[in-house]
């Protein structure tokens, strides 16, 4: 019968498992009660020793089964982190592409609103001198009122030689042209052919 039994630390060296192990697996299958003891050492019978070996067996196929699939997992989540490096990069570079456009863009408007804005200083210059060489021309060409201009002294002919009728408007001391002298007869006195001869 000791030729059958096997001592814990046996059982563990012929599987190439620590004997902790074995004593683990005893006590879930709950054989720990059901060991005998010869001397101070506790002997596993061959049921028991089958038993074992069936769980040892099982949990190394779980094992083997977990580590495989865990395997798979970690492959497949290490070709998803490099895709996902991979897509980081590309998006950086594209980034740092777009960035350099902006870059450029924003170059070359700052260099369009620089140049709009002297082109916009010039026309303001251009424009004073204008308006300073317009008033210069005006100043040569408007001639002064002369008080003894044909057109005033029309007007003074029938203004004042009319009597007390009211024959025209009174004008201020502005310059009347020739041709305004029809508006300024009252309308019972407005002359009725006016033309050039």
């Amino acid at each position: 019968m000791s030729e059958k039994l096997k001592t814990i630390k046996e059982l563990a060296d012929e599987l190439g498992v620590s004997k902790s192990y074995v004593d683990k697996i005893i006590r879930i299958l709950k054989l720990h009660t059901k060991l005998d003891k010869v001397g101070n050492k506790y002997v596993i019978s061959k049921k028991q020793e089958k038993s074992i070996i069936t769980r040892i067996e099982n949990s190394k196929s779980t094992t083997e089964t977990h580590t495989e699939s865990t395997t798979q997992s970690h492959t497949k989540v290490d070709a998803e982190v490099d895709f996902l490096k991979e897509e980081i990069a590309y998006l950086k570079s594209n980034h740092d592409k777009q960035l350099t456009n902006k870059d450029k863009q924003i170059k070359t408007l700052s260099n369009l609103l620089d140049q709009q804005q002297r082109l916009a200083l010039q026309d303001k210059k251009l424009l004073e001198e204008y308006k300073a060489e317009i008033n210069d021309l005006k100043a040569l060409k408007m001639p002064r009122s002369n008080p003894n201009y044909c057109s005033k002294l029309v007007w003074q002919a029938y203004y004042f030689g009319s009597g007390n009728l009211p024959v025209m408007y009174g004008i201020s001391d502005s310059v009347v042209a020739p041709t305004g002298l029809p508006a300024l007869f009252t309308p019972a006195y407005a002359p009725y052919q006016v033309g050039r001869y």
